[in-house]
């Protein structure tokens, strides 16, 4: 975990999601060993966690509690690129949906 946690990640937060999805589906024990670009050597193994399961209603639940929590941390700025869609990386269009999806409006 240091060293991915020390690693520059160039690529910033998607280099990190395909370095995880690519070991993940490489892995053939249960542990997870993470090979970084540049480093020449492969991290030390992470044994794989159990991954909890959540039902449907959870899940939308979870999206529609985070997608509140950003709205405030942006004081409910919508666009530009300290608004809720670029926090979220999702287009302005896409979040104005969900929130009308979600029955979420603008407090007065």
């Amino acid at each position: 975990m240091g060293d991915l946690q020390a690693y520059d990640w160039p690529g910033n937060v998607r280099e990190l999601q395909n370095a995880i999805e690519r070991t993940a589906i490489a892995a053939r024990s249960g542990a997870l060993t993470f090979s970084l670009f540049g480093s020449g050597e492969p991290v030390t193994p992470v044994i794989a966690a159990e991954l909890e399961v959540v039902p449907e209603e959870v899940m939308r639940q979870r999206e529609r509690e985070n997608l509140l929590a950003a709205l405030q941390q942006t004081q409910w700025r919508i666009r530009g690129p300290r608004g809720t869609a670029a926090l979220l990386g999702i287009k302005p269009t896409t979040l104005a949906s969900r929130m009308k999806q979600m029955g979420i409006e603008r407090p007065k």
